[in-house]
């Protein structure tokens, strides 16, 4: 909030140097023809020349310095106030009296001249002194008064052109009055949208405080969260082979289904925390685009089932440079969206090359999306209308395809969609073509490698998600031993491979898990880290010391593919 007085001060402040300029020359012109009377005594002229060509420009100056450092306190402002009052009297009082004494009524030009620069400098005026209530009035009312004076004086037709030069001042003054009633109308304003500023601000900070709040609460939240959401899944898996009634198999299916879509919810929701928050880093490498693609496609096998659907893929042996993390996300969002909201039928994945990069089109053979809905399926928790039955039953939150958005923008991808009657295509374009390169090992492809008799380790500070790793790769056919704690490993253990949880309370992780084995093993020891942790720091330490990272919770199958992937790297 801004005072009036402290407006008009600043924008006097500011006045332009033309002002000035314009006072000078002026003074010129009336000194020049103040001259040619020699009713004037040259010690006079003198004594106005060096008041309006020195101190009055000088004080000017020093007026709009001043009002530079003043600090915003009423009795400060109005003593400046109270000073230009007096500055401009002075002034107006001076050349008011320079053209009562100087008045050249017998030489018609210079008295054009004389009357055309009372005119100017007092029109001149108003803009830059109307601004305050009293400074013009201090300035118009001595100048042209003195002038109306004289003329009346003079008698005769003079005094038809005194009136005329009062209603001049009248006119002068009541402008002056406009331009400070619009100057209070502008402050009025300015004071509005300041407030208005402030209230946007306070609502924009205490928007980003919430969502702050959300995201620490998803991040501190997940973990607990998911431990209980994995423990779940491991333990279902164990039912799944057992000798159960029909209906109790039935049941098991159900719920394996519901931990599924309870897993990727969770999943969208810290997708979407990380993404609002920057919290992650882009980590480009060469990508094998054929097999990234059968990966991804194996993976989505028992959810094709489900919906009656096969996936295709036409992909030539490409190779890419991108994030393989994001991209997967990408990828699995799509196909996952096509695959339930596609209807029964063909899903495509193929793959197109333009000169420099290659486009990736997510094709299904459902019923179209609708075209108002077309837009609005990118938003947060946003589902489009559809009638399939595996699309009804299937869990969602409607985050797939707002993920897809939000992360096409680090990767510098386009995304589009067409869609019509007969199905509906995404497009993924922008895919930087690269070279040929030495695959890293995915942690989901799985091989035929058997777990009898393998040896795993499994550290975990949680009971639950600890008894259901135990009892699933006891199902197996794993030889497992466990520890809660650094201080629980056995050096006798001599483990074939490691199942770590990464935080293990007081300050233990498994950085430090992996430091204790292998300073009792003489060979590298293959190890997996099963977390939910978010923190990109902490998750390119995890990659950079070599060790594969699987965020829980984690689907069984997803988890014997790794472990078999990990001991395949080392026999081979």
């Amino acid at each position: 909030m801004t005072s009036v007085q402290t407006e008009q001060i600043r924008l006097f402040a500011k006045a332009p140097k033309t002002i000035v300029i314009g006072h000078i020359s002026s003074f010129a012109v009336l000194l020049y023809l103040a001259t040619k009377s020699s009713a004037l005594p040259s010690g006079l002229l003198i004594a106005w020349a060096i008041l309006e060509l020195v101190l009055t420009p000088g004080l000017l100056l020093y007026m709009k310095i001043w009002a530079k450092d003043l600090p915003e306190e009423i009795p400060q402002q109005a003593r400046w106030i109270g000073f230009l009052n007096a500055l401009v009297c002075l002034v107006g009082t001076s050349w008011g009296m320079m053209l009562y004494l100087s008045l050249a009524t017998d030489d018609p030009a210079s008295f054009a001249m004389q009357m055309a620069i009372a005119a100017g400098s007092t029109a001149a005026s108003v803009k830059s002194l109307g601004l305050f209530r009293w400074t013009f009035i201090c300035y118009g009312i001595p100048y042209l008064g003195l002038l109306s004076l004289k003329l009346i004086l003079l008698g005769g037709d003079f005094v038809a052109l005194a009136v005329l030069v009062l209603i001049f001042l009248l006119m002068m003054l009541l402008l002056a009055k406009d331009v400070l009633a619009s100057f209070m109308d502008y402050v009025a304003i300015k004071n509005e949208n300041l407030d208005l500023i402030a209230q946007l601000q306070n609502a924009n900070a205490q928007a980003r405080l919430a969502n702050r709040e959300k995201t620490r609460l998803l991040a501190s939240a997940s973990h607990d969260l998911r431990q209980p959401v994995h423990a779940m899944g491991l333990h279902l898996e164990t039912l799944s082979d057992s000798t159960l009634p029909e209906r109790a198999q039935k049941t098991v299916s159900h719920l394996r289904q519901s931990i599924r879509n309870l897993s990727n919810m969770f999943t969208s929701l810290l997708d979407v925390s990380l993404l609002e928050t920057g919290n992650f880093t882009v980590q480009t490498q060469a990508i094998d685009l054929a097999a990234f693609l059968k990966n991804i496609a194996e993976e989505f096998k028992p959810l094709a089932d489900i919906c009656e659907a096969t996936i295709h893929i036409e992909c030539a042996p490409y190779w890419i440079e991108s994030d393989p993390v994001l991209l997967r996300r990408i990828v699995q969002n799509l196909l996952s969206n096509a695959l339930k909201y596609g209807g029964k039928g063909t899903v495509t994945l193929e793959v197109t090359q333009t000169p420099n990069t290659l486009s990736l089109h997510v094709k299904d053979q459902g019923s179209g999306i609708a075209p108002k809905e077309r837009t609005q399926i990118f938003e947060e928790f946003k589902r489009a209308a559809t009638t399939t039955d595996t699309a009804q039953t299937e869990d969602s939150i409607g985050l797939g395809l707002a993920i897809v958005k939000k992360l096409c923008t680090p990767l510098h991808l386009d995304l589009d969609l067409h869609s019509s009657p007969n199905g509906s295509t995404f497009t993924i374009s922008g895919l930087k073509v690269g070279h040929a390169a030495k695959p890293a090992t995915s942690p989901e492809i799985a091989s035929n490698n058997s777990l009898n008799g393998l040896h795993i380790l499994i550290v975990d500070d949680d009971p639950d998600s600890l008894r259901a790793s135990e009892t699933l790769l006891a199902h197996w056919g794993a030889r497992v031993s466990y520890a809660q704690s650094l201080y629980e490993i056995k050096p006798s253990d001599a483990p074939d491979l490691v199942l770590s949880d990464f935080s293990l309370g007081n300050g233990v992780t498994a950085f430090d898990v992996q430091e204790e084995i292998n300073r009792h093993s003489p060979h590298s020891i293959p190890f997996i880290v099963l977390s939910g942790e978010t923190d990109p720091k902490i998750i390119d330490e995890i990659l950079t010391r070599g060790l594969l990272l699987i965020p829980k919770p984690v689907q069984p199958a997803r988890l014997r593919a790794a472990i078999e992937s990990q001991l395949a790297r080392i026999r081979h």
